[in-house]
């Protein structure tokens, strides 16, 4: 029975994670913040939909994006009055 327990133990032990020193636990990565901190501008309600927040480069591409939508709808319709007609 006692090699049981012991087995268990060792087992047990080997399974688990090591536990982190009281002062590393306490550091925060730099990375981190710098994450955290671009976050928080993501977190305001001011009105802006998330898609926009970026700034200038998302408010581009979002554009861009509707530019493409629009053209290949047009093309869309082209296509199929070209085909029904012709």
């Amino acid at each position: 029975m006692n090699r049981l327990a012991a087995c268990r133990i060792v087992a047990r032990q080997l399974s688990t994670s090591g536990r982190a020193p009281a002062e590393k636990a306490m550091e925060i990565h730099p990375a981190y913040l710098k994450v955290r901190k671009n976050y928080e501008k993501f977190q305001v309600n001011n009105g802006v939909p998330i898609h926009l927040k970026g700034g200038a480069v998302d408010y581009a591409l979002y554009s861009l994006t509707l530019t493409i939508n629009l053209v290949g709808l047009v093309m869309m319709g082209d296509f199929f009055y070209r085909m029904a007609f012709k």
